[in-house]
């Protein structure tokens, strides 16, 4: 968990290594809430044996400038790696965010679940990358974002990327990137839903699998009333 609540220019630079041995699981749940002035760069590296599993939990809501790496090399048979990640960036914040995985052993599994919003004047680049390396074959990766843009002013790229080397395996990407769906809304209102409380409500399901997956309550709890709050001037 990563704050900085205080008025200063707070600069992070991390590293975290993961190595996942024959039939484990692992996982890594990371939330970061720093300051408007801050700057946070995250990498984030795994290395995964046979019948071995990294779920990768990541919650970005902070920052001025905010560069997150996840690399999931899966080595083993039966091995695999999945990333959940929801981000909220507003103001003038910017976001990159590189998620890869690397498919090395027969029979690998690897998923990416991204969920975005963006308001105001915010940047953010998602670069994703799934590539089957030679012997990987019966694999499967997969890597979907949906990313809500809340105001006309906000800049989003997302550049998928699959990368084969070996036959059988199975790869897809989508993304998804709009404003909020208006039937929802009219949906929504007509079960006594104001306005803002309605896109509130839609901005909340997004996020919502991802947070349910924090097995702490106080830090549910937490994201759920700041997502809130970073809401509020929107909805006015």
């Amino acid at each position: 968990y990563y704050t900085e609540d205080g008025n200063i220019n707070a600069f992070h630079d991390g590293l975290v290594k993961v190595f996942a041995k024959e039939g484990s699981e692992v996982n890594v749940i990371k939330i970061q809430r720093m300051n408007d002035k801050s700057t946070h760069f995250d990498s984030n590296m795994a290395s995964v044996s046979g019948d071995g599993k990294v779920n990768w939990i990541t919650v970005e809501i902070g920052s001025n400038i905010n560069v997150t790496n996840y690399n999931s090399d899966l080595n083993g048979d039966h091995s695999s790696a999945d990333i959940y990640s929801a981000y909220l960036v507003d103001g003038d914040r910017r976001q990159d965010l590189y998620y890869t995985t690397n498919h090395f052993g027969k029979s690998s599994l690897s998923n990416m679940v991204i969920e975005g919003v963006l308001k105001d004047n915010a940047r953010k680049v998602f670069k994703g990358n799934i590539d089957f390396k030679k012997g990987s074959s019966k694999s499967k990766g997969a890597q979907a974002e949906e990313v809500l843009l809340l105001d006309p002013t906000v800049k989003t790229d997302t550049l998928p990327m699959l990368l084969c080397h070996e036959e059988d395996v199975d790869g897809e990407h989508a993304a998804s990137v709009g404003k909020i769906d208006e039937d929802q809304l009219f949906y929504l209102m007509s079960r006594g839903f104001n306005e803002d409380e309605a896109k509130k409500l839609v901005i909340e399901a997004r996020f919502r699998p991802i947070f349910d997956k924090i097995p702490a309550e106080d830090l549910k709890k937490f994201l759920s009333e700041e997502l809130r709050r970073r809401l509020v001037k929107w909805a006015l």
